[in-house]
């Protein structure tokens, strides 16, 4: 029999296998990451057993053949069919998030206008999939998935099936979720497109009441129920407004011909209910909410200090000893989200008379804001839990929600991550909401996958593919030209694909350019905007300039991590190391995703003889990016080589040469053969000339020319070094601190053309904090 894949192999010679998601009786789903593409994928495999079986195969295989004929934001996208080893796997699209099964169990009954809104984009999913001439059959809480960015997606096209022969696509026989079958399904009388619109209608009667209806000892049983008795009124159970609770009544209705007559008809019945409960224009897109829970409606651009926010005093579980928890953490994030720009923030007074009350739409109207923090604090042993939610005041649809937790010993450190944590994540939701204008949903939703994408900052090689993170944008920005927030990522896009070696398809550097002078231009009151004016004048030598950019950025958005770790950054080389790890740990305190920053932590650690501190750093640099990952690799052969560890430079390089990192890893590898003095000396540099000969970007050529001047520092070419350490000077070099620690350095620090180098790039470095 076959063996499934492990955690951290390489399967099939492309796909390296991360965790485990899931087993069922087909066979497995696994998270893996697609070197090839440089993106997370998630993996299912056939069992053997049903290997065995051509319609269980036929089926996985159908799975793929229907799911490619559907393009919708609302639909998981299917990538790869394929076979190894003997076992028979497909790939498709990995959503980061939960499905609505963990949602009911975490949350419980839903407010109305929260559970229509999550039900209204799976609506639109399956209209988009019956027009393919699917039906899908599997409809059920375990199968709508809620990605970290907020889109919803219905996935699993296993047992779904297709006939293009009729329109009605009828199917027949007992295939899918007994819970959630329609009556036809149970009774074998083959199920068209009104079957799923009748596992939906019972998806949001569990949404809104907590419960399925027809409950009984068994799934089958409870399916067979749904044959003998008319469906239950949900308003039994909970209070629903009609409209809402009718449309239900009418998706399980047991006759076909009785339901909504299309996915098309739920949907705007949805979208109606979702308006319709709003008397004011509901708050728009949040970045981490369901893009359709406010489609109809688009706000005006709300000027500075124009969106108004208050925090609920946050309730406390737990012993009485750690009571002032709750409020503690309530002034946390009222004294921070004070400081952003575009919001205005009701002092914590405010709401003490609200701690019993918690109806956002009643808070909300008697504080005229628009948008309320609500939260609680549970507190167990010695550890603390802390739940936020961010609500719309105009709807009570909640909009957005975290969770942090965190040792009771360290709880002011917890106070202060949850508070500037939720404050980042407030201002880039209200940033997208105030800015979008009249830009149509798909073009939010690319932006905002665009934007997810940028967070998984080890999946670089995703920026320039097909589907990846520049062309959602520009498919964003053919739609909405305006929007603001997506011209920003673009600048931020297009200067890392300028940066990173081997980006083929576009001159990039003029694309950057171009990107970040609209970006200032349409966007210049965005942190983003700022911080990618900042990060093109480093590429250029212009330090001061880059030092005003990143000072306006971290005015207009105190909490915004990339900024945070790009001045680290800086700190890190141009002489403040300290204060530099110190704002790389408050930017991944922020964002734990920023896992280059622990490659600086690491560099910098190690040339001050911190090794344990560096040791730590590089570990988590490791677990955040993989092993061979060329960030990782960079660092273990450089240490080594600063160490004198020649055998492991010489392993590390063998890696790199064969590990197909492009530029990137055959510097690495050329690094360590100068380094071994492997081969002639001249020939060595001519390979090394070769890899840079094609990087254009500045502030990379600066680096690999740091790179050759310590490789040769450390078999005592140092004549060559020298020459090599005068053209990173010559660049656009800051790194004092390599300048004046690297070991490998300290043959060269005698002579005169050092002293020469390090007094230019002294006085470089000296004007970022002359600003």
């Amino acid at each position: 029999m076959p063996e499934q894949p492990r955690v951290g192999e390489l399967f099939a010679g492309r796909y390296r296998i991360e965790s485990l998601l899931g087993e069922g009786g087909m066979g497995a789903v696994y998270r893996a990451h697609d070197e090839h593409v440089g993106d997370d994928v998630a993996l299912k495999t056939l069992v053997s057993s049903f290997v065995r079986m051509g319609e269980a195969l036929e089926r996985f295989r159908r799975e793929v053949r229907l799911a490619r004929r559907i393009t919708h934001p609302n639909v998981a996208r299917i990538h790869d069919l394929g076979e190894h080893g003997g076992i028979h796997f497909l790939t498709m699209e990995y959503v980061r998030g939960r499905d609505l099964s963990r949602v009911l169990a975490e949350e419980g009954p839903l407010p109305p206008a929260r559970a229509a809104g999550l039900v209204l984009p799976v609506a639109r999913a399956l209209s988009a999939i019956h027009a393919a001439g699917v039906v899908h059959r599997d409809v059920k809480p375990a199968n709508v998935l809620v990605e970290e960015g907020g889109r919803i997606v219905l996935a699993d096209f296993g047992i779904a099936r297709g006939d293009d022969r009729n329109a009605a696509f009828q199917t027949a026989g007992l295939i899918g979720t007994p819970s959630y079958m329609a009556p036809e399904q149970v009774s074998g009388r083959g199920a068209n497109a009104r079957a799923d619109l009748y596992a939906l209608g019972l998806v949001l009667y569990e949404l809104l009441t907590g419960e399925l209806p027809f409950l009984t000892d068994t799934p089958l049983g409870t399916a067979v129920a749904r044959l003998q008795q008319p469906p239950p009124d949900p308003r039994a159970r909970v209070p629903l407004p009609d409209s809402l609770a009718e449309l239900v009544l009418r998706c399980l209705a047991r006759e076909p011909e009785a339901r909504p007559s299309s996915a098309d008809e739920l949907a705007a019945r949805l979208e109606a209910f979702t308006a319709g409960t709003a008397p004011r224009a509901p708050l728009e897109v949040m970045a981490t909410a369901p893009l359709a829970t406010a489609s109809a409606a688009r706000p005006d651009p709300a000027p500075p200090g124009g969106r108004a926010l208050a925090v609920l005093p946050f309730r406390y579980r737990g012993p009485d000893e750690h009571g002032y928890l709750g409020d503690a953490l309530t002034d946390e994030l009222v004294d921070l989200l004070s400081t952003t720009r575009g919001l205005r923030v009701l002092a914590s007074g405010a709401t003490q008379r609200f701690r019993d009350e918690r109806d956002p739409r009643t808070v909300g109207d008697e504080l005229g804001v628009d948008v309320l923090v609500d939260g609680t604090v549970q507190a167990a042993g010695c550890r603390v839990r802390v739940t936020a939610r961010l609500c719309d005041a105009r709807t009570g649809t909640q909009l957005w929600s975290d969770r942090f937790e965190g040792s009771l010993e360290d709880v002011f450190t917890l106070q202060d991550r949850l508070g500037r944590r939720v404050t980042e994540s407030l201002r880039v939701g209200l940033s997208t909401a105030s800015h979008r204008g009249d830009a149509p949903a798909e073009a939010v939703e690319s932006y905002l996958r665009a934007r997810a994408k940028m967070r998984r900052r080890a999946g670089d090689t995703s920026l320039t593919a097909a589907g990846g993170v520049i062309e959602l944008l520009d498919r964003c920005l053919e739609d909405a030209p305006d929007f603001a927030p997506a011209i920003a990522a673009h600048a931020m896009a297009t200067l890392r694909a300028w940066f990173i070696p081997g980006n083929a398809g576009r001159d990039w550097e003029t694309a950057a350019r171009r990107s970040v002078e609209r970006a200032c231009e349409q966007g210049g009151d965005l942190a983003e905007a700022r911080l990618a004016a900042a990060i093109l004048s480093v590429q250029d030598g212009r330090y001061q300039d880059a030092a005003r950019h990143l000072e306006r950025a971290l005015e207009i958005a105190p909490t915004y991590p990339d900024a945070h770790e790009y001045l680290g950054r800086l700190q890190c080389e141009a002489g403040r190391s300290r204060e530099g790890i110190e704002r790389l740990k408050l930017a991944l305190d922020l964002d734990p995703t920023l896992a280059f920053a622990h490659q600086d932590i690491a560099r910098v650690e190690h040339l001050h003889g911190n090794l344990d501190a560096s040791r730590r750093a590089q570990a988590q640099l490791e677990e955040a990016m993989g092993a061979s990952h060329p960030g990782t690799l960079g660092n273990h052969i450089r240490f080594a080589c600063w160490e004198g560890d020649m055998e492991a430079v010489e392993r590390i390089s063998e890696e790199a040469a064969r590990g197909g990192f492009g530029e990137a890893g055959r510097m690495l590898a050329v690094y360590g053969r100068i380094a071994l003095g492997d081969g002639p000396p001249d020939e060595t540099l001519r390979s090394f000339e070769r890899v840079i000969s094609g990087i254009g970007n500045p502030r990379f050529r600066s680096i690999a020319f740091q790179l050759a001047a310590e490789a040769l520092g450390a078999v005592g070419a140092t004549e060559q070094a020298l020459v090599y350490l005068e053209r990173a000077a010559d660049a656009v070099l800051i790194d004092l601190e390599w300048l004046d620690r690297c070991p490998v350095l300290a043959p060269l620090r005698s002579d005169p053309r050092f002293a020469r180098a390090r007094a230019q790039v002294l006085e470089r470095a000296s004007g970022i904090w002359g600003v």
